[in-house]
């Protein structure tokens, strides 16, 4: 197996040094206290949350297959990992039953239960913790890589992301942090730790696909093709573990909606396409450039530049 770029070699085999200690530790600080008062003084946009929350009250209620599970927004597409863990901040928050069960009631639709009945206030502290542990991740994986430490604030810098946590809060939060987590565990080149870290991420939500090319580019490099498949079997059992009751009920329907891979997506959500019409967007034949193309350049990039001082992607 190769081993890691010297920079990240170097860094990983310091203890923390204090001025990097006492930055870290600053940022921490000054990130608790903005998150604070963004919780305190900032208005909380109701999107998503409910709409987990009924979700996660169908499971409490009993059913266990997947086609049937939905909220006022449409069917359950989050894999178990997400129902589980949604579950327990339905109980923690005291989400209230006749807010989140379907179909619609007076009750439900009351200004009561706009957020399912719970205490929010207690999930957007929850969540602030999610936020302050990924950037606490991610500070450490960038000392350890190497990354100068006048970068390290640019972390914390980003509306979005405080947006998204903490007045939004959306299951990209506890992915991204389980994400970030992996990042930090091949850093580290703990491998099995990683994939097991990569496969609770999607768990949660299917975007952690996105990271499997580096994943697997990885792996193969570092620990050839036996090591590979051995820690691909953990990381695979931990999805089977945590689907288990869903797959008894009905295996086509959770691998249909936990993993559809033919989902649409609307038009108006989209950012970096906004400016092509919505007939094009919506076009399968578009889809399926963009996933080629897509496909295309990572097979590219890996075999000529992230594997080219090892021989290419076919010495893997």
């Amino acid at each position: 197996p190769q081993r890691m770029p010297t920079a990240c070699r170097a860094a990983t085999s310091q203890m923390w040094p204090p001025v990097q200690r006492a930055t870290v530790c600053l940022l921490l600080l000054a990130e608790l206290a903005a998150g604070l008062l963004i919780v305190r003084a900032a208005q909380y946009t109701e999107i998503d949350w409910k709409a987990y929350m009924q979700e996660v009250q169908a499971v409490a209620d009993g059913e266990r297959n997947y086609m049937a599970i939905r909220a006022n927004t449409g069917p359950l597409v989050y894999p178990a990992g997400f129902v589980w863990l949604y579950l327990g901040l339905h109980k923690l928050t005291g989400a209230d039953p006749d807010c989140c069960r379907l179909p619609p009631t007076p009750v439900s639709e009351s200004t009561r239960c706009v957020s399912g009945g719970g205490d929010v206030a207690l999930a957007q502290h929850v969540y602030l913790g999610l936020y302050l542990a990924t950037v606490a991740v991610v500070l450490e994986t960038y000392r350890r890589c190497g990354v100068p430490r006048w970068a390290w604030p640019l972390a914390c810098l980003s509306y979005r992301v405080h947006s998204l946590y903490l007045l939004r809060l959306f299951n990209d939060a506890p992915t991204m942090l389980l994400l970030h987590s992996f990042v930090l565990a091949y850093a580290c080149r703990r491998f099995l730790l990683g994939a097991l870290l990569f496969s609770a991420a999607l768990s949660l939500k299917m975007n952690a696909l996105l990271f499997a090319p580096a994943l697997a580019v990885l792996t193969l490099r570092e620990c050839g093709w036996a090591g590979a498949i051995a820690r691909a079997i953990p990381a695979l059992a931990l999805q089977a573990f945590l689907a288990a009751p869903f797959l008894r009920a009905s295996p086509h329907g959770y691998l249909f909606r936990a993993f559809e891979l033919s989902r649409a997506f609307g038009h108006r959500w989209s950012v970096n396409w906004a400016m092509i019409s919505p007939s094009t967007f919506g076009a399968p034949w578009f889809a399926a450039t963009l996933l080629a193309a897509h496909a295309l350049l990572l097979l590219a990039f890996a075999h000529q530049r992230w594997c080219r001082p090892h021989g290419g992607l076919p010495r893997l």
